[in-house]
Formats: C-alpha cells, structure tokens, sequence
C-alpha cells in the first residue's frame, strides 16, 4: 500500500487506445507506461552524459537492454463492499512469498548551464527519471481475517484522506535485465478515483506508481536548448519515439496505453514548447 495521498490527475495525453478502457484501468496502465517510460529517460541521460558522441545506434540498444517493460491484461474492477466478507488474502493480491521484486528510485536529474554574457545568465531545467534494480520481497503470513477486518488498516496504509471503495485486479509480468515475473495485483480507488497502488512487486506496494500519476515525466532535459538537446543523437532518439495522436498534448509525454509506450509530442519538437 502506498503511504502517499494522490489525486487523480492525469498528466499524461492518453492514446486513443485508452477510450474503450474504463477510467480505473486507464489509470492503471497510465501509472506503468509513464514508470517505463521514465526508467527509458533516465538511461538516454546517462549514457550521453557517460558518452556525448554515443551513436542513435548505440543509445537505442543502451535504452532497450535497460528497459523496464510491463504486459497487462485480465482486470477485473469492482465496489470493495462487494468482497467485504470474503478472506482478505483471496479477494487481494497481498504476495510475500520473498521472491523477486523490482525496488523503484525516483529522481529529479537536474541540468545546470551557464551562458557568458554579457549579460552572464545560468539556466537550470530539470526532469522526473527512475531507476529499478532487482530485489528480494517480504517473506511473511498474509492477513488471515476478513476484508472488511483489513479495510480500516488498508485505508489507514494508503495516506488517502478519504475511505477506499473501488479496487482492480489485473495480471502483470514485468521485465528488466531480461529476467520476467507474472503476478497478480491491485489498484484501489476513492470515491472520486483517488488511486492507490497495491502491486506488491514493482516499488514494493506501489511505491512510484501513485506518484507518477501526479508528477509530469517528459524529457524536458533532452529536449530543451541545453547540451543535452543539441545532440544530434539525443534529437533522433527523441523523433523516434514522438506520438501525435489528437489526445497529445503539449509539455507532457504521449502514451499508447494499449502498449504500455510513451514519447514526446510531436508538436514539442517543431519549434519548442508554447
């Protein structure tokens, strides 16, 4: 369970995919697609920085070796009163079996530059990344009581102002390092879709994923005037990767939920942002 209060603001431009999809698995897939997406930026800085004449060649196959990526299908949404006298630990996917789970590092990489004047001027421009590495989970007893015994503490863990009433349950494999896991997990819900993650795997309870759905993930280090964005191999990454779908929009990243993929908008990279 995630101990921060979010609201439901999506800062993401959603694809078109996502119109037949109900708002809570929209949400759901939004939180991953930008979690990938921001693991995906966070390598494209380093290895430049590692290496400025790094080819597009080479920062693609950096970017794809070092990809977190995620499958998500068979969701399954529902009232929580409707499981209220139904064993927490089958109505919930509470996993402490200590197998693998992917720790989450959220960072703010901050770009600082100083152009001689006169006038002397020192511009700063800074983005969301995140950095997973493979961990061992909790190795425990799950809650033997009922849901509506748990609900209290779950609603006591989740940070949220107001009560849970909602949950989805979906299945996910998660993939980085070329090593895989397929488990089942949720996502709980106020009662105006306040989100609260309870994938016990990704960010051990959800971690950055709530997060993410409130903090803007774009490449604004990448695609600013800095030396990172005057790279001509930066630039080819950055239009490899641009959506114009007609949801995009302007200063956050575009993505195709159906994929679970995120870029920048198309638009962003004609001229600069407006």
């Amino acid at each position: 369970m995630r101990y921060l209060a979010v609201t439901c603001v999506l800062l993401t431009s959603l694809s078109t995919a996502g119109a037949q999809m109900t708002h809570e698995e929209t949400v759901v897939r939004t939180a991953y697609a930008k979690l990938s997406y921001a693991v995906d930026l966070e390598t494209a800085m380093r290895a430049v920085r590692r290496n400025p004449k790094i080819t597009y060649a080479q920062l693609t196959q950096e970017v794809a070796k070092e990809s977190l990526t995620f499958r998500l299908s068979d969701f399954s949404c529902a009232d929580i009163a409707s499981v209220l006298d139904q064993k927490y630990s089958e109505a919930f996917h509470d996993i402490r079996d200590g197998g693998d789970v992917i720790d989450i590092a959220s960072v703010t990489e901050t770009f600082s530059e100083e152009i001689p004047g006169p006038p002397h001027v020192k511009t700063e421009t800074s983005m969301n990344v995140a950095r997973p590495r493979w961990s061992h989970g909790p190795l425990g007893p799950v809650p033997d009581g009922t849901v509506a015994e748990a609900l209290p503490i779950m609603n006591r863990e989740s940070g949220l102002s107001v009560p849970l009433v909602r949950y989805c349950a979906y299945t996910v494999t998660v993939t980085f390092e070329g090593r895989s896991r397929t488990y089942q997990a949720d996502f709980f819900f106020g009662p105006e879709g306040q989100p609260d993650s309870g994938d016990m795997v990704v960010a051990l309870g959800g971690g950055a994923l709530p997060e993410l759905l409130v903090k803007p993930v774009y490449p604004q280090v990448l695609i600013e005037p800095t030396a990172y964005g005057k790279n001509p191999t930066v630039r080819a990454f950055l239009e490899a990767n641009q959506r114009s779908d007609a949801t995009c929009r302007r200063g956050e990243a575009c993505c195709d939920l159906s994929v679970l993929q995120c870029g920048v908008y198309s638009a962003d990279l004609k001229g600069g942002r407006q």
